[in-house]
């Protein structure tokens, strides 16, 4: 079955410029993982005084549900879906991995293939980065039950893969070949020597910088 190849960003897929990720390990040890946001488009349009820093508006769609009868409606006390979340593992009480990503609420699905490559394939951090990625969507949102359930996926996952899951009832949206929708990871990878090695996504501006 031949499968058209998407255009790297899909018309029907909203994709946010307003989050930046980026992870960091000096010299001493030390590590920083910092997913900062303002939410959607200016935040929510406030300053803070003359410092030109826009406050978010975190409890937008996607982050609270817009159903008053769902548990996670707009109101005091709600612990939103959406969770930035970057990453900082230790193995045998020694920094291991640092990384984070920018995606809205594909951020958790991204950062969680990018552990199953580090951990599970054992891929270098450039090849765990780059391998093909997929996020699952929701049509209108999370929240609505029976929502209609999609996951877009890069173009190149082998065509029996995409075959298998369509046969599974999964309903497929082939993207291109490295297309934002699925974010732009960066990471840093010590081994038990303390060496680093660190990864930047092609699917967004990102670099890899050591001194």
């Amino acid at each position: 079955m031949e499968r058209p190849r998407g255009p790297a960003f899909p018309d029907d897929y909203e994709i946010e410029r307003d989050t930046t990720s980026f992870s960091i390990v000096d010299q001493f040890g030390n590590a920083v993982a910092c997913t900062p946001t303002i939410g959607g488009f200016f935040g929510n349009g406030v300053v803070v005084g003359n410092t030109g820093l826009l406050l978010n508006n975190g409890m937008r769609l996607g982050s609270t549900s817009p159903y008053p009868d769902d548990v996670n409606y707009v109101r005091g006390g709600q612990r939103p879906l959406l969770n930035n979340s970057p990453v900082i593992v230790m193995k045998d009480g020694k920094l291991a991995i640092v990384y984070g990503t920018p995606g809205g609420e594909t951020i958790g699905q991204t950062e969680f293939e990018m552990l199953v490559n580090l951990i599970d394939f054992h891929l270098p951090v450039q090849q765990a980065v780059e391998s093909p990625r997929f996020a699952v969507d929701a049509k209108p949102n999370f929240y609505k039950p029976g929502a209609d359930i999609s996951i877009t996926i890069e173009d190149r996952v082998p065509a029996t893969s995409l075959d298998a899951l369509e046969k599974m009832g999964h309903k497929m949206k082939p993207a291109g070949s490295f297309t934002a929708a699925v974010g732009g990871m960066q990471a840093i990878v010590i081994d038990a020597q303390g060496n680093m090695t660190a990864g930047a996504d092609p699917r967004r501006t990102g670099y890899a910088v050591g001194w």
